[in-house]
């Protein structure tokens, strides 16, 4: 759980202040998206294996909120 959270929170902060995506495929964005994907691999697998990508303490999930 702590790594997905991580993932998906490395990818989604901004890595380059004042660019936007103009639609070209960069190192960043492939970067970003790698991460995504990854986030979304540990919680699929997580799920898989019968352990609840929900289960973590509640301090944790007070503190993403």
């Amino acid at each position: 759980m702590y790594l997905a959270v991580s993932l998906l929170v490395i990818g989604v902060l901004p890595w380059r202040v004042g660019k936007y995506f103009s639609g070209q495929l960069d190192p960043v964005v492939l970067g970003k998206v790698g991460l995504l994907l990854a986030a979304l691999l540990v919680v699929l697998l997580a799920r898989g294996s019968g352990e609840s990508p929900l289960r973590s303490p509640p301090g944790f999930r007070v503190g993403l909120v």
